[in-house]
């Protein structure tokens, strides 16, 4: 199945190697999401088979899934993307009995499911390659200056390699962060440290090989990345006055976050000090100097970027995850260039997405909202 979108984007689609019988027609929608949250990027495509052409054999937990996007056939193939369907794929009822909901992850199975004993010394960004290498990824990533002995217990490949990325360090005001993009690559950055290589805009004078006109931008204040880290997804604050004691008290309710193995706010785990051995490991000479700093510094830098912005396309663009773009947004009002907001953002996930026969994508971008060298002085 393959098959232009506005005659300036291929799409082809593969079943195990077989290229399946299918048309445009045939693809209700389809989302392709990579981000700085999951250990891979994944897939979920709504295929339309009223003639039943599909096998249902072939739409099984394990099959290979392949999508290969591209200027033109030859460009697509450069870089064919991947995914291995997971679970069953589920009947869209809403449609008819021929119209399959799938899922799927990037095949990379070792980062994602692989468990075992592992040991490397080294720098986190020495680490970090190693760790792709293993399993069949490329790296691109910064020299880091943080080398010791790296051991992983019982965690997955991948979320070792988030383990090391938080402990990593490059100088007293780095960032680092880590994620696969849709390239098969482990990039590795201390976000600070970027300059924006593209502009993005709602100028109509846009769209060159650095500049991209967003169709929409809509901004919000997202806090709370450093309270999910510990278990919790959103949090609200609530003050009152407590006339015996005459202190001002905060109360926070927070929504359970299933996944989190202790459910319990921050100050029950300060009273553990389950908080301070995260922070504090027994240091018996084996971590790098920074290592307490640098996890501190990390999850500083992760609270701080809570101004968010999603930025829309109908159009493919170069932008990828962990590029820092700049904002040149345009009052429509006053014609006049909005300054209010802040210019540098870093993209931490990228959509392409097939719906009504239309391609589009979706950057979502976040920022401190302030420079990080103020925040230095004030932290």
């Amino acid at each position: 199945m393959s098959f232009y979108i506005d005659e300036t984007l291929f799409f082809d689609f593969y079943l195990n190697g077989v290229k399946l019988p299918l048309t445009f027609n045939n693809i209700t929608s389809m989302l392709i999401t990579s981000n700085i949250y999951d250990l891979l990027p994944q897939i979920r495509i709504d295929i339309n088979d009223n003639l039943g052409l599909l096998d249902k054999g072939m739409l099984t937990d394990g099959t290979i899934l392949s999508v290969a996007i591209g200027s033109d056939s030859e460009k697509a193939m450069e870089d064919i993307m991947d995914f291995v369907l997971i679970g069953v794929p589920e009947q869209n009822t809403k449609t008819n009995s021929n119209s399959f909901l799938i899922y799927g992850v990037l095949n990379f199975p070792k980062f994602l499911r692989e468990v075992k004993p592992y040991a490397f010394t080294g720098t986190s960004s020495n680490a970090l390659s190693n760790i792709a290498s293993t399993c069949g990824l490329k790296f691109d990533g910064v020299v880091t200056a943080d080398e010791m002995t790296w051991i992983n217990g019982t965690r997955n490949l991948g979320q070792f390699s988030q383990f090391i990325r938080d402990h990593g360090w490059s100088g007293d005001t780095s960032f680092m962060m880590s994620a696969v993009n849709l390239h098969k690559t482990l990039l590795y950055r201390d976000i600070n440290s970027l300059r924006p290589n593209y502009i993005i805009t709602n100028s109509s004078v846009a769209d060159n090989e650095k500049s991209f006109r967003a169709d929409e931008m809509t901004f919000q204040n997202k806090a709370g990345i450093y309270n999910y880290s510990y278990g919790y997804k959103t949090n609200a604050t609530e003050y009152f006055l407590n006339s015996t004691e005459d202190k001002l008290f905060t109360e926070i309710s927070y929504v359970k976050d299933n996944s989190s193995v202790l459910n319990m706010n921050s100050d029950i785990y300060n009273e553990l000090g389950i908080i301070r051995n995260d922070l504090f490991p027994i240091n018996i000479g084996n971590v790098h100097t920074n290592y307490q700093q640098a996890f501190y510094q990390n999850q500083r830098y992760k609270a701080l970027n809570s101004l968010k912005c999603e930025s829309y396309f109908s159009k493919s663009t170069p932008i990828d995850l962990l590029d820092k773009v700049q904002l040149a947004r345009t009052d429509v009002a006053s014609k006049t260039l909005d300054t209010d907001k802040a210019a540098s953002w870093v993209v931490e996930a990228k959509t392409l997405a097939i719906s009504q026969q239309r391609y589009f994508e979706k950057l979502t971008l976040s920022t401190t909202g302030i420079d990080a060298d103020l925040f230095n002085n004030l932290i």
